[in-house]
């Protein structure tokens, strides 16, 4: 959901929950609809309260999934750096099969798997980089001890590299279930409606109208949060995007740069394989 999206959703939601309340207004009798005020506030307290404690741990959620999700990402792209470094401790071959590989796994995981992400899937081609990896490696010669070494630290590089994957993959399923969000969209109804029988025509047109304002920009404004938290790979304003992996990238160029011969890329710039 775009930011301008919101803006209007909130303000369209704001204009007819102001508008109610001044049409209720109009028939409610004075004093509003409740005898007893004082005991009405109690029942609006509780009310009140229930659905900011639900919100609030709903909130807490989508913000703890949102947060995993970036370090996730971070993770991952680190872990891309490293293994690339490592790879420079490989024969000459190895090497330079595996880091190309690695340059075309961290462009499908920009260009191609962040997109599927936000239709909470992920993309064949950054496994098949994945699997070509695993592949090429068993078929590295490994003799001496520093290419031994590296091959350790090979392998613990892969496994937070496959971690930071999965963790970001996760995170990009909604963790708010339907029966949450309407339980979330009656609360909010609830408090928005039951601030109407608070209507009266003995009081300023301001007042009531501020009073209905301030209610429903909260309730509104909360549900739009805990939704762009709930979706935080949606090329948005404050979305999550794979800003790390590209950094890790640029470094990979230059470090890549740095460490001839250069063998040509197997993928074009989006990761996807070349033909041969």
């Amino acid at each position: 959901m775009s930011l301008w999206l919101a803006v209007v959703i909130l303000a369209g939601a704001e204009g007819l929950a102001v508008g109610l309340m001044l049409l209720v207004r109009r028939r409610a009798p004075v004093g509003s609809f409740f005898k007893d005020t004082a005991e009405a506030a109690g029942v609006f307290a509780v009310v009140g309260t229930a659905f900011a404690v639900l919100l609030a741990f709903v909130f807490f959620l989508t913000f703890q999934s949102y947060d995993s999700a970036r370090k996730d990402a971070r993770g991952e792209a680190d872990a891309v750096t490293g293994m690339f470094r490592t790879a420079a401790l490989f024969p000459t071959p190895a090497r330079l099969t595996l880091q190309g590989q690695l340059v075309c796994y961290g462009r499908a995981v920009a260009e191609l798997e962040w997109p599927a992400m936000r239709h909470e899937r992920s993309s064949p081609v950054v496994q098949g980089w994945i699997n070509a990896l695993d592949r090429d490696l068993r078929a590295v010669r490994i003799v001496g001890d520093k290419p031994t070494t590296a091959l350790s630290h090979w392998f613990d590089q892969s496994e937070a590299r496959q971690t930071g994957r999965r963790g970001r993959l996760a995170e990009a399923a909604s963790v708010v279930p339907p029966l949450v969000w309407l339980v979330l969209i009656l609360g909010g109804a609830v408090v928005i409606a039951y601030t109407c029988l608070f209507a009266d025509p003995e009081e300023r047109r301001l007042s009531q109208g501020l009073m209905m304002f301030a209610v429903s920009t909260m309730v509104i404004s909360s549900l739009l949060v805990v939704r762009f938290l709930d979706h935080p790979y949606q090329n948005r304003s404050g979305s999550i995007r794979p800003t790390s992996m590209r950094e890790a990238l640029d470094v990979i160029g230059t470090q890549r740069a740095e460490q001839p011969p250069l063998a040509p890329l197997p993928c074009d710039a989006t990761g996807r394989p070349l033909r041969t």
